[in-house]
């Protein structure tokens, strides 16, 4: 996905990276599909227009089974997010309402009928985002795409997967989010991309959310960024106090 809004140097040396890439695919350019040169546009366009660049694309419901120029019978990936309303969101939540959402699926072997694990990235997307995902691939009956043994919790643990924050102001959780973590398997594991968890009243959003995927998740691991375990036994007594 092309941002087309970057507020920072980081931001903006992926920006220019991006365009770097797709100016040789546009020219055709004999190097372009060389390392360091590939690239996959994930969505649609927001202001700027590359219908020309189509054949690079894949929007949601689309399975990607082609990397690093090489087909691939072991791994794929399904496109979830983001979808064409998510490119109507305005102010400071636009960037994460455009989050990349997809479902990772690993095989052991390629004559495998299911697939030995599933891995969900949500990378910043809130529960608006996740109630149009689930809507949309309930309608369209890829429902199988919704399963997950590893769940990165989106926005690094933040209480917007659940609900608009503050949290205070909105402390009843979607109906929709809950039940996307339903669709764990069995022995799910949900990972943090956060500090480490403490419950104290340091940026206490993360803590929270964790407390309440708790309690939809009685039986499931929690792992931090430094894979640290948190006991389902320690957030329990979180829940109960």
């Amino acid at each position: 996905m092309i941002a087309e809004q970057h507020s920072n140097e980081d931001e903006d040396a992926y920006q220019q990276e991006a365009e770097r890439r797709l100016a040789l695919h546009r020219k055709g350019d004999p190097k372009k599909d060389n390392p360091g040169n590939r690239i996959k546009i994930i969505g649609y366009d927001g202001n700027a227009d590359y219908k020309d660049l189509d054949h690079l694309r894949a929007t949601p419901g689309d399975i990607v089974t082609r990397f690093n120029d090489r087909d691939q019978s072991l791994f794929s990936i399904f496109i979830h997010a983001p979808f064409k309303e998510h490119l109507e969101a305005l102010g400071d939540d636009k960037k994460n309402s455009t989050s990349i959402v997809f479902q990772a699926r690993f095989k052991n072997s390629p004559y495998q009928e299911g697939f030995s694990t599933l891995a969900m990235f949500g990378g910043d997307s809130d529960h608006t985002s996740w109630c149009i995902i689930l809507e949309k691939t309930k309608k369209y009956k890829n429902e199988h795409a919704l399963y997950w043994d590893l769940f990165l919790s989106p926005h690094h643990c933040s209480w917007s997967f659940f609900n608009d924050r503050p949290q205070e102001e909105n402390p009843i959780p979607k109906k929709t989010s809950l039940e996307v973590l339903d669709y764990k398997r069995r022995n799910a594991k949900v990972i943090a991309s956060s500090k480490k968890i403490v419950d104290d009243d340091d940026n206490p959003h993360i803590m929270k959310q964790n407390v309440s995927m708790l309690r939809k998740l009685p039986n499931t691991t929690f792992l931090t960024r430094l894979s640290t375990m948190w006991s389902v036994e320690f957030l329990n007594q979180l829940c109960s106090r």
